[in-house]
């Protein structure tokens, strides 16, 4: 995957980039993770995610 996107960017070749960036989308399609119905569990968002400070990165 890094390699056709390497190839992609750096192609000059109008048709060749569009092929190329077609494959792309359609290899990434292909390997999506779908939703499933009737799950185990149910997927809960932790409400204390937020809260706290160190869930946060420092930026200075």
């Amino acid at each position: 995957m890094k390699q056709k996107l390497v190839r992609l960017l750096t192609e000059p070749n109008l048709g060749r980039r569009i092929r190329l960036f077609e494959g792309i989308c359609e290899e990434i399609r292909s390997h999506v993770c779908p939703v499933r119905p009737d799950r185990s569990y149910v997927r809960n968002r932790d409400p204390r995610a937020g809260r706290y400070h160190n869930t946060h990165k420092r930026c200075y």
